[in-house]
């Protein structure tokens, strides 16, 4: 994800506008990748170095951060959707078990009545 430009709402207010990928998951990957992006898009911020010290980690400064409820629902939302793929790559996996199990316990049945 990359910062495209800013845009001057009014005097007091301006907006990032980001492109690029995904959101990165909580539960797997690169954390400093993760905490940085979390940041990023809740923590007030005019530079980069209004982000994090330059003696802090990504982890250190999102741990260290407030983040308001909402801000930590939002989180909390943003990782459904790999949660949704992960579930649909374990039905699968489970799906493609059962159809080897009934190959296999067919193709005994089979030999069964060939041997007697």
């Amino acid at each position: 994800m990359k910062l495209i430009k800013s845009v001057f709402l009014n005097p007091k207010i301006w907006c990032s506008i980001f492109a690029g990928g995904s959101l990165p998951r909580c539960d797997k990957g690169d954390r400093e990748y993760y905490c940085a992006t979390m940041l990023t898009l809740f923590k007030p911020w005019r530079h980069g170095k209004n982000l994090k010290d330059d003696d802090q980690s990504w982890d250190e400064a999102f741990t260290d951060y407030k983040f308001t409820p909402r801000q930590i629902e939002l989180m909390k939302f943003f990782n459904i959707r790999y949660e949704c793929n992960d579930a649909r790559d374990d039905y699968s996996k489970l799906l493609k078990q059962k159809k080897h199990l009934m190959v296999s316990f067919l193709t005994g049945l089979e030999l069964m009545t060939m041997i007697t």
